[in-house]
């Protein structure tokens, strides 16, 4: 029984508690996390008008059903972000060469703002 509580058992400190943070316990400043800007995975223009027209005629259909009296508006279309597609595939590729029986849940990606740089021509 003495092997489970050395293994698996809550280690007795003799100090009491501190307010030392360890390296794991470290957190942003305000000025990191302005820097950066999320990605967002839905996008209303990544899809041409053309191809809009279609999904909305296909999804009010389906939607619709056998009665023909009922009347549907499809007030938004939105479509996987083209960008965002290609970097989690890249990532889990990436992240997945070590570990191939691994799966990867990408939930969120951060792109870094770009600062304006005026230059004065002279």
């Amino acid at each position: 029984m003495s092997i489970f509580t050395r293994l698996f058992g809550r280690k007795k400190s003799t100090e009491g508690p501190s307010n030392h943070h360890g390296p794991c316990d470290v957190t942003a400043s305000d000025s990191t996390a302005t820097e950066w800007e999320e990605l967002p995975e839905w996008s209303q223009e990544a899809m041409p008008e053309k191809e809009k027209e279609l999904v909305a005629v296909l999804a009010a259909s389906i939607a619709a059903g056998n009665q023909a009296q009922t009347e549907l508006s499809v007030t938004r279309i939105w479509a996987r972000n083209p960008e965002f597609q290609l970097v989690a595939a890249l990532s889990s590729a990436v992240a997945a060469f070590d570990n191939p029986g691994c799966q990867y849940v990408i939930k969120s990606i951060k792109v870094k703002k770009q600062e304006e740089q005026y230059v004065k021509k002279v």
